[in-house]
Parts: structure tokens; C-alpha cells; sequence
């Protein structure tokens, strides 16, 4: 995914991984502000998970629940990162490049 420059949208199914971004070879630190809504006004519910790792060596995996505003973060030479959602309901996802 490239062009993070302004707003995304992306829909998330029900019970599959969705990447809401990914790089690769990119060494400058970036975030992102996630805004996840669910249908009817509930409060979105699932799993969000952002691997990092330098060249070959594997880094870190954070998994964390889904709220309805997340920041994903980008460190510095983080060689290969993605985040991928898993809601348990059909979601909407608005990504924002902070900084911008």
C-alpha cells in the first residue's frame, strides 16, 4: 500500500485478517491513526497485530484488541512491518498519516 499521504478507507470482514498497511525496506520512523467503526454504533471488537523485523532477524509482534481509535507506529529501520485486523464483526477502517 502506498500514498498514505491523506485518508483510506478500507472494509474489514467479519473473522479474516485484513493488512491495513505494509512496507518493506523503508527505514524512517511513521504513524498512522486507525479509526474503526462497526455497524449500528457498537464498539468494534477483534484482534490488531503489527509485525516488525530488520533484514533477516526477526523483531517484534504485538497483538493487541481492536478499539475504535488505534496509532500504529513504524520505528526506525523496521525493514519488513504490517498490521493486519481480524474483527469479529464486519468493520470500517479510516487510515490517516499523522504528521502530514
Amino acid at each position: 500500500m502506498t500514498g498514505l499521504f491523506r485518508k483510506r478507507r478500507l472494509k474489514c470482514p467479519a473473522g479474516a485478517w485484513t493488512t491495513v498497511y505494509s512496507s518493506s525496506f523503508t527505514g524512517y520512523p511513521a504513524s498512522w491513526l486507525l479509526e474503526i467503526t462497526a455497524p449500528g454504533g457498537t464498539l468494534p471488537a477483534g484482534r490488531l497485530v503489527q509485525k516488525r523485523s530488520f533484514w533477516i532477524f526477526p523483531g517484534s509482534v504485538e497483538e493487541v484488541p481492536i478499539q475504535p481509535e488505534m496509532r500504529i507506529v513504524r520505528h526506525w529501520i523496521n525493514t519488513f512491518y504490517s498490521v493486519k485486523l481480524r474483527p469479529e464483526a464486519d468493520v470500517d477502517v479510516t487510515i490517516r498519516r499523522e504528521g502530514l
